[in-house]
């Protein structure tokens, strides 16, 4: 019996790590934006930038994303957020289930809710 994908409510920067995907390139490394998906909606519900820590910043002294993760979106397939975005819950989606109907977003794409990613070291 296959199981669906995992729910995930909080917790995402712990999360995130257990998903890390490394790239194809000579020197694979985790660096990238995940973007987690509503369950509910379908919309991006919260993204997560995960740095590998083998880049360094030469002004800070902390990781930062290594040059192939600066532009790398990863998808998080097998974790969805049981929640409605920030966008449909502004609408009311929730309330009367417009979805895909015509509303400023459509089903699955991806939108700008005004929060920057969360930096994970």
């Amino acid at each position: 019996m296959a199981s669906g994908p995992e729910l995930i409510k909080k917790s995402f920067e712990k999360d995130v790590l257990k998903r890390a995907v490394n790239n194809t390139s000579d020197d694979p490394c985790s660096c990238g934006l995940y973007k987690y998906y509503s369950q509910k909606c379908g919309c991006i519900y919260k993204s997560v930038y995960l740095k590998c820590g083998k880049t360094i910043s030469e002004k800070t002294g902390r990781p930062i994303l290594c040059g192939l993760g600066r532009g790398r979106n990863v998808k998080v397939q097998d974790a969805l957020v049981p929640f409605y975005c920030k966008n449909c819950r502004e609408r009311g989606v929730r309330w009367n289930d417009k979805v895909g109907k015509g509303n400023e977003h459509q089903q699955g794409e991806a939108q700008d809710d005004g929060e920057k990613g969360e930096e994970i070291k």
